[in-house]
């Protein structure tokens, strides 16, 4: 078994890494604010306002899928970090200035969008390529766990700068500027990996895959799109369903997400065991647990239950995003990562939004209520716990992650 480096230095490059993925909180952030801008600006359609939530993924999505696996090939992924947090801190940061209009805040968040699409992809691409084994499926855990974590925080903070102004919700943003100076310090120099062809002429590694490496990465990219949709279209009838129930108010709303949090930030952080101890079963695992916490929502008839069941939907959940990095950036030679992580986050974006138009799709079999979509949420997870353990026993994708031998030299 390989030593861990246990040293300050690396230590400190472990933290620097997981910092990156903290740019995902960004929507957390300013969604406490939404209320008191729509009264600031009454004559702003409620779509607009909604928006200013919502371009920062828009923007994110297509920077991730069609600029940065451009730019990997040519700069170094250190200078793409600082650059994009500095763009990141702009952007969050100048909203709290340049606020005279909605749309102003628009520009700042498309901004800070761009930003995010050049950093979040890259996470997962960092840290496969600096880590390996065990090790790299604990920091991918461990990744989402920050996330979640410390996103609590940064949102908890966001919101006590909202009670004195909306404006200065923004200023949150600027606690960047600390991870960006960490960034500098610590995240080591990555430059673009360099192969030598048959004359041992050097040039820039090119995305590549085999047929059939092709197929399993749009199968795994299309599922998690799927698996994303579903959870999303959860999380945006809790709110209603606390209403509807007479659960509670908005504060048993929160509490409920709270919850959920703490169980992505559980699972997450203790992914690597889980991950060594069930194997390719974890990928079973985690929609059981999540069909099982969505139905123990729906039949939640008190607040205790309804907070325990969205604990266990949020560990769950806590799987999802690693076991998704990690299937991901197994395929094919690693010098793909950077692309494939591009290509999940997009489509995991795409999903979020998908998710807004399913509970149509539902309700032409079933009344639309927030407690009968949960609980279709549950059978839809029940129905991929089958497809994922059918795919497990079947294994038609056996061996594609090996990297063949006209793709080995590629690796020099």
């Amino acid at each position: 078994m390989a030593k861990v480096d246990l040293s300050l230095r690396a230590i400190m490059v472990r933290i620097s890494v997981l910092f990156i993925f903290l740019l995902n909180t960004e929507q957390s952030l300013v969604n406490s604010a939404l209320a008191d801008i729509a009264k600031a600006f009454p004559e702003a359609d409620p779509t607009t306002i909604s928006l200013i939530s919502n371009i920062s993924v828009l923007f994110s999505i297509t920077v991730a899928f069609l600029v940065l696996p451009q730019l990997v090939k040519h700069f170094n992924k250190k200078s793409i970090i600082l650059i994009a947090l500095c763009i990141y801190v702009i952007g969050g940061v100048g909203a709290a200035f340049f606020n005279a209009s909605v749309n102003q805040i628009l520009v700042c968040r498309a901004v800070l969008g761009i930003g995010m699409g050049l950093t979040a992809p890259l996470c997962g691409a960092i840290i496969n390529e600096l880590y390996s084994g065990v090790e790299k499926n604990t920091m991918i855990g461990w990744a989402n766990s920050v996330d979640s974590g410390i996103g609590i925080f940064l949102t908890m903070l966001a919101g006590l700068l909202c009670t004195i102004s909306w404006k200065y919700t923004f200023l949150a943003y600027a606690i960047f500027l600390g991870i960006l100076a960490m960034e500098y310090c610590f995240l080591p120099s990555m430059p673009v990996p360099m192969v030598k062809d048959a004359s041992g002429v050097e040039h820039r590694t090119k995305v590549v895959y085999t047929s059939k490496q092709w197929t399993k990465l749009i199968f795994v990219l299309i599922f998690s799109m799927i698996w994303i949709m579903c959870s999303m279209t959860l999380l945006i009838k809790v709110s209603i369903f606390v209403s509807d129930q007479k659960l509670g108010d908005a504060l048993v709303s929160a509490a409920a997400m709270s919850f959920f949090t703490g169980g992505i930030l559980t699972s997450a952080f203790i992914f690597g065991f889980i991950e060594k101890v069930f194997k390719r079963y974890t990928l079973f695992l985690a929609p059981v647990i999540i069909a099982a916490g969505t139905l123990l929502v729906f039949h939640s008839a008190s607040q205790t239950m309804l907070m325990a069941s969205m604990y266990v939907v949020g560990f769950g959940n806590g799987l999802s995003q690693p076991l998704f990095t990690t299937k991901v950036l197994a395929i094919g030679p690693q010098f793909n990562g950077t692309f494939a992580n591009s290509m999940l986050v997009g489509v995991m974006g795409v999903g979020q939004f998908i998710s807004t138009y399913v509970e149509k799709v539902i309700a032409l079999f079933v009344e639309p209520t927030a407690k009968n979509i949960i609980g279709t949420v549950s059978g839809m997870f029940a129905a991929i716990a089958v497809v994922t353990l059918v795919y497990i026993l079947w294994n038609p994708f056996r061996g594609v992650d090996h990297v063949p031998e006209h793709q080995s030299v590629l690796r020099n």
